[in-house]
């Protein structure tokens, strides 16, 4: 089982700075929720799903502005923003890998974009 709180959420504008509001599991993927629990942040979820065939692990909204970590590579002509339900959400995206610490055990890592 994957370790949430290894996600890189590093070099983004929108991160989540703790995970004291919870999280959730959505169509297998993680939500890390901010402090009004925006429940549109489901509604983007159903969007990446729909429009992408790449995997998004995770996704993080805040004040209308969102962060998705994609599982190993970012979509070629990626939206920069998105259309939910009625209002226009910046978008941050970066590509996460599962590598293997011995240390550890298997983490999620930051690749970039």
């Amino acid at each position: 089982m994957r370790d949430f709180y290894d996600l890189d959420w590093s070099g983004m504008n929108w991160a989540p700075a703790s995970y004291d509001h919870g999280i959730a599991f959505y169509r297998g993927v993680i939500v890390v929720w901010d402090e009004d629990h925006d429940e549109r942040a489901l509604s983007l979820i159903d969007v990446l799903l729909a429009q992408y065939t790449e995997q998004p692990l995770a996704v993080y909204e805040t004040q209308g502005d969102c962060g998705v970590l994609w599982l190993d590579r970012v979509p070629e002509c990626l939206d920069t923003g998105f259309d939910i339900q009625g209002d226009h959400w910046n978008a941050c995206h970066k590509a996460i890998r599962v590598i293997e610490d011995h240390r550890r055990g298997p983490g999620l890592r930051g690749t970039g974009r």
